[in-house]
């Protein structure tokens, strides 16, 4: 009995918490409340939510005229976290210094502009917004730089070009040649550049790979032959690869990965783990 009473206490106790969630209460934001903005005693607050369990007050803002972004830009799915009171505009609680409430638009997460700037996050990224457009593969460019966010990727935007995405992984090219974000593929030619899965790339020549946010060339690798396996296996015709490293004397052919998660592979004649043989060096009959 003890057992089934403490249950019905804990379940009123989340009920009570969940019903009384909301951005007009009296209720002090909890764990169990939605990240948000409120209003209690005429006064705003934002909280975090779980992870960030920080409530915050808005010492200036105007309760009466206080209102969230999402109803005027229902199509940006971060909207919620923007909010104005007709005189500031905030961004996840926090003030963004010089931005006019009445032209303020909504771009993305972290991403705003008004008739004069444009803004990431809580400060100034662009004094062209009206340049300031959405150039695929998620970068933003205007009439003088090309954005990743809130950094600059490229001082070339009447050049850019974008060649395309796979796993997540935007590529694109200006006059200087082909990027991915702010990593540059300086050896790559534009022109015949491929994107492949898992961080893999290719042009005519060469095969490229980013790794732990550098560019690699994939040394005897043959474009016209390459396979993409895996996450962190390759193969062409002549060769087998992990990641950017060639597994000694594998078989193309016979290869397969054994397990993913811890790195095995074997062919006809050997094991490996990553790149390297694993117990004796069977040679080939």
């Amino acid at each position: 009995m003890k057992i089934i009473a403490g249950y019905m206490s804990l379940i009123t106790l989340l009920f009570n918490l969940l019903s009384c969630q909301g951005s007009n209460t009296s209720f002090k934001p909890g764990i169990l409340s939605k990240a948000g903005y409120y209003i209690q005693n005429d006064k705003v607050y934002y909280y975090g939510g779980f992870g960030n369990a920080t409530v915050t007050a808005l010492e200036n803002a105007a309760a009466a005229q206080f209102e969230t972004l999402e109803m005027r830009f229902p199509e940006q799915p971060f909207a919620h976290l923007y909010a104005t009171d007709g005189k500031q505009v905030y961004f996840e609680g926090k003030l963004i210094k010089g931005a006019d409430p009445k032209t303020f638009s909504v771009l993305g997460y972290g991403l705003g502009k008004d008739s004069v700037h444009v803004f990431a996050f809580h400060s100034i990224l662009s004094d062209d917004p009206a340049h300031y457009v959405d150039a695929k593969g998620g970068l933003f460019k205007d009439s003088k730089h090309v954005y990743d966010h809130d950094r600059i990727v490229s001082d070339d935007p009447g050049s850019l070009v974008y060649i395309g995405s796979s796993n997540l992984r935007s590529y694109h090219a200006d006059s200087k040649g082909v990027f991915s974000g702010s990593i540059r593929i300086n050896e790559a030619d534009a022109s015949t550049f491929k994107p492949l899965l898992h961080n893999y790339s290719m042009d005519s020549k060469t095969v490229f790979l980013i790794d732990e946010g550098l560019p690699v060339k994939l040394e005897n690798a043959d474009p016209a032959t390459l396979k993409v396996l895996s996450p962190y296996y390759a193969k062409d015709e002549k060769h087998v690869f992990w990641r950017s490293h060639i597994l000694p004397g594998a078989d193309p052919a016979s290869f397969k990965i054994t397990s993913e998660e811890h790195h095995q592979s074997q062919d006809k004649w050997r094991s490996y783990r990553q790149y390297f043989v694993v117990g004796s060096d069977s040679t080939k009959q």
